[in-house]
């Protein structure tokens, strides 16, 4: 009797990850949608992705933002390929992704879908069905630093830009190590590969000459299955030359640019699909008499016959499954529907491919299951016209509503806040959720504020989007949460099955540290990731927040929007819109994204940019729904960047956006001046200078300086300088300009036992960030983007006190004798003491007070001790 279950992974890109499922067989895996944090859920719970191949509902960031992590992991895990399914341009949607999926000996099969198409596989005997849902709308527009210009003239720069950029990397590439930061991923996930390892635009034809090692994307056609072309990287053999772009284009490139060539406006890609699976089919019933009288024994011969299998019996005689055993009947079908916008709605509910499986006056006697899965938005499912729609597939049919509703007051706790309504919470990244709580009551509740937190999925049914559906389906509608399963086979045990649902996390009543001073007007520095290459349960990838308060504000009922006005971003790794949301909660964020004034990326490494894609989309629909327009988002970056976001925006609309490069914040650029007076309009009352300096980590790396200075008109007397040191080896440059900093942050990806590693990758240990703190002068040094090796607290190198044995989250091969060796210089063990603060995500700095006071000091003697506890 096959096995057939769905579980829901995904329910909400606020507080998990966007809707997403896993479908199991026994003998295949399908993983429909990936977006950003899925990689996270499904480490942390123990969900299983290395068989499954991936079918995507449509071409959105919410569908596939997660799926360049799954990929590395996949390959770290032995895999050699992934088969993709999707809409139409799903082929320029992996050429648009080359700039960080590459990953050696792993391939990507891609298979564009259309109403024709049908996926078989046959080891199931499970068929799928894609419905094309495919709304009609003109689209206008394309973004070039702001200026919308046509599509072949964007086409035809980024291979200009393509080949401009490794000329300069011919010329000024210095650095020959890998960005790795993970000894347990021996490849270091290729956005963590320097510039050598990854050409962007090193593209050779399948079987054609250059290293077999290469990554590659091999592009089939669903109508066809003919194979266009392969898409490959890999190392090149010898010095890059200057011709290498023009003789190494593909057939993959080719029909990429054919197709742009036809489309003068960028690519619809509003196309969704929904699928109808055939789960396999259910064997027929045995008709003991007749295998009686043939002469068939009890055991497992009876067995082979269920199966349909051909017996032959002691005495010879032949039995065939036809003989005694009834036809099979057809499995449960499952039904998953996207609906992504209002657009779709209507073309869904009126497309005539769902009609088979509504119920009528024949269908409703016979023996067919419907299961409906519905990754609908919950404001859409809640149009009379959708729930009427819902309604034709019958009183028998399931319903399981798998997008969580946005945050409601009337239905909800609103937040993990302490109170004898809300003493428990409960949230897909429990391990986070938990660390955070003991961190706000043993080290400091203002350092460590607790996260929001939507409504747990027991209020979804109050809840205004799903109320009518609740009343009107009644038993037969489910809510999805993370980790439900729905057992599809065998039918006898059909239906929901919790008991892989994520327990709620108590809040304990605890006496907790607190600020000594009021703090709510300050300059806040968040941490929203601190964890190095990929995901972790308890750390999320690179960023920083830094949020400028005005002296303007006041404590009126807009306080909060107007402390927000000036807000910069360092860095976004993948799920930086998650953090923000657990962070400042549904209402105050969309403040917090309007008034980014500027976005710094240090470098092209996936793991400190991946997550910007989603905040700039969030951003320009907020825009779109409050203000209408704002003045151009100011980006930073790498022209690596700028390349992939200027693909990208054929795809999708960012609203009006500024790339510059990072060389424009260097101390002796002549345009310098211009963003001295940038900040200068936005906080009158101050002087907020951004510089930059090349720092040693892959090619176009850079570490920022941001610096305030309050006007002598300011009632505002602080004034700080925060060092961000990115990705790199300990560096002059950055120690110089950095010379006084208020608050250094370093990156720390190894131990010190790991220092041979750390100077091959381009990364720092501990004592060299210390030792850095001490060259610089600084007066805190902030230590992150830690090597996930480390599990809850990174603190084995530089907290231990004298006479104290080496912490338990020290390595196993690290002795107390080998660390106190590396502590040789008495300053570097004194700073680790006395101005060095381990990050944690969500961490909350006060520029102004905190960072200056002891109470950093103390918070970390408080996570010493709780820390040797475990």
């Amino acid at each position: 009797m096959p096995r057939v279950y769905l579980q829901v992974l995904g329910t909400s890109e606020e507080s998990s990850s966007p809707p997403s499922l896993l479908l199991f067989f026994d003998n295949t895996r399908i993983l429909v949608n990936a977006g950003e944090g899925i990689q996270r859920l499904c480490s942390e719970h123990g969900v299983r992705f290395s068989k499954a191949d991936l079918l995507l509902t449509s071409l959105s960031w919410e569908t596939w933002g997660g799926a360049p992590d799954l990929m590395f992991l996949m390959s770290d895990m032995g895999r050699e390929g992934l088969d993709v399914y999707g809409p139409k341009y799903l082929n320029e949607w992996l050429l648009a992704n080359r700039y960080f999926i590459f990953k050696p000996d792993f391939g990507v099969t891609i298979h564009e879908l259309n109403d024709r198409s049908v996926l078989h596989f046959p080891s199931e005997d499970l068929q799928i069905y894609p419905i094309i849902i495919d709304p009609i709308t003109p689209t206008t527009r394309i973004m070039d630093n702001g200026v919308y210009v046509d599509h072949m003239t964007m086409i035809d720069d980024l291979h200009r830009m393509g080949k401009q950029e490794d000329d300069d990397n011919d010329h000024n590439h210095n650095h020959n190590h890998t960005g790795g930061d993970d000894d347990h991923h021996q490849h270091d996930h290729d956005h963590e590969l320097s510039n050598e390892d990854r050409d962007i635009d090193n593209l050779k034809h399948a079987g054609g000459s250059g290293s077999s090692a290469g990554g590659h994307v091999t592009v089939k056609h669903a109508t066809d299955n003919e194979t266009l072309g392969t898409l490959q990287s890999s190392k090149p053999a010898g010095p890059v030359k200057e011709n290498h772009h023009e003789n190494v284009s593909t057939k993959v490139q080719y029909l990429a640019i054919e197709r742009a060539r036809r489309h003068v406006q960028p690519f619809d890609v509003r196309t969704s699909i929904c699928y109808a699976v055939h789960t396999p089919r259910v064997p027929g019933k045995m008709d003991a008499s007749k295998a009686s009288k043939l002469g068939v024994p009890k055991g497992p011969l009876l067995g082979k016959l269920v199966k349909g299998e051909t017996i032959v019996l002691p005495s010879g005689a032949t039995v065939s499954p036809e003989d005694c055993v009834g036809a099979p009947l057809p499995g449960p079908i499952l039904l998953i529907i996207s609906c992504p916008t209002e657009a779709h709605v209507s073309d869904v509910t009126s497309s005539p491919s769902f009609a088979p499986y509504f119920e009528t006056k024949a269908s409703s006697s016979s023996d067919m299951r419907v299961v409906v899965v519905h990754l609908t938005p919950s404001h859409l499912a809640s149009l009379p016209m959708y729930i009427d729609w819902m309604s034709k597939f019958g009183k028998s049919a399931n319903h399981l509503m798998c997008h969580a509703p946005p945050h409601d007051k009337s239905s909800s706790s609103s937040s993990a806040k302490e109170s004898d309504a809300a003493p428990s919470v409960t949230s897909a990244y429990k391990s986070f959720l938990e660390l955070q709580v003991q961190l706000h009551h043993v080290v400091h509740s203002g350092m460590f504020p607790l996260p929001f937190q939507d409504a747990s999925p027991e209020t979804y049914p109050h809840h205004a989007h799903y109320r009518e559906i609740s009343g009107k389906f009644g038993k037969n509608v489910v809510f999805g949460e993370p980790l439900l399963k729905f057992n599809i086979q065998p039918m006898t045990s059909m239906g929901i099955d919790r008991s892989e649902v994520i327990t709620p996390t108590i809040l304990p009543k605890m006496e907790a540290p607190s600020y000594s001073v009021d703090v709510s007007s300050d300059d806040e520095l968040v941490f929203l990731g601190v964890g190095a290459a990929i995901p972790f349960k308890t750390r999320n990838v690179s960023g920083q927040y830094l949020r400028l308060a005005s002296s303007s504000s006041s404590s009126s009922s807009n306080q909060n929007q107007n402390q927000d006005n000036v807000g910069i971003l360092v860095d976004a790794g993948e799920s930086t819109y998650g953090q923000l949301y657990r962070k400042y909660g549904p209402e105050r964020l969309p403040h917090i994204l309007i008034n980014l004034s500027a976005v710094v990326l240090t470098h092209r490494h996936a793991d400190h940019h991946l997550g910007i894609v989603t905040i700039l989309c969030k951003r320009h629909q907020h825009i779109l729904a409050t203000h209408g327009d704002v003045a151009p988002l100011v980006i930073f970056c790498s022209r690596f960047i700028q390349g992939y976001f200027q693909e990208f925006s054929t795809f999708m609309d960012f609203g009006t956006l500024e790339f510059h490069h990072l060389s424009e914040l260097l101390a002796s650029s002549p345009t310098l001046p211009k963003w001295d007076i940038y900040f200068q309009e936005r906080i009158p009352d101050r002087t907020i200078t951004l510089r930059s300096v090349m720092v040693e980590h892959c090619y176009d790396a850079w570490g920022v300086i941001i610096s305030s200075s309050s006007s002598s008109s300011s009632s505002s007397p602080y004034s700080w300088k925060v060092v961000f040191s990115g990705d790199t080896r300990p560096c002059d440059a950055l120690a110089e300009a950095g010379k006084d900093a208020t608050i250094l942050i370093h990156e720390a990806t190894m131990e010190d036992n790991l220092q041979h590693e750390a100077e091959g990758r381009g990364h720092s240990t501990t004592s060299e960030v210390l030792r850095m703190c001490t060259r610089m002068n600084a007066h805190r040094v902030v230590l992150t983007h830690f090597s996930q090796r480390h599990r809850r607290y990174p603190l084995a190198d530089f907290l231990i006190e004298e006479g104290d044995n080496i912490s338990r989250s020290a390595t196993s091969t690290t002795t107390t004798t080998t660390i106190e060796n590396q502590y040789r210089d008495h300053n570097a063990y004194r700073l680790s003491r006395d101005k060095a603060v381990v990050a944690f995500d969500l961490m909350t700095l006060s520029l102004n007070k905190t960072v200056l006071s002891q109470e950093l000091p103390a918070a970390m003697t408080s996570l010493c001790k709780m820390a040797k506890l475990e």
